[in-house]
């Protein structure tokens, strides 16, 4: 079957995307909580990295599910992604999350190069990173389900 013959990921790798996958869940998770529980950090927050999604996230939509349940999806992509449990699929909605914040920035003006100098840009190709690398199974929770799941027959 294929996906037991799959390729593994060097040593040398694994330490590199397991802090990649942190920091990046630890970058969602801050959001998430700030604009949930702290809205007093938003300010502080928004000229560094996610400066532009924490201004996206906060700011009023004219659909009104919308705030909160991204609010809601930024805090458990987060933690998902701390604790390496279904990273494929919090990092498939980090990035589709990040990539409809950046949306507007791109449809709303001239399409230049300076628009892909972004941390929005540089945090989505993180997440491709993450989603390929099956990164949940380096100290994560995603190794112990897919062995349990493995060796329940």
């Amino acid at each position: 079957m294929f996906l037991r013959n799959e390729v593994r990921l060097p040593h040398s790798l694994r330490l590199p995307i397991l802090i990649l996958r942190i920091v990046i869940g630890l970058s969602f998770f801050y959001v998430g909580f700030s604009v949930l529980f702290d809205p007093s950090l938003i300010p502080d927050l928004k000229g560094r990295l996610l400066g532009g999604l924490l201004e996206w996230l906060a700011s009023p939509s004219p659909y009104s599910w919308l705030p909160p349940l991204a609010q809601w999806l930024f805090l458990g992509v987060g933690i998902c992604l701390v604790i390496g449990f279904a990273t494929r699929l919090a990092s498939l909605i980090g990035g589709a999350l990040t990539v409809w914040s950046f949306l507007p920035d791109i449809l709303s003006a001239r399409l230049n190069l300076i628009q892909f100098l972004s941390d929005e840009v540089v945090i989505a190709i993180c997440l491709v990173v993450i989603f390929f690398s099956k990164a949940g199974h380096y100290a994560g929770f995603d190794k112990f389900l897919h062995f349990s799941l493995r060796h329940k027959k």
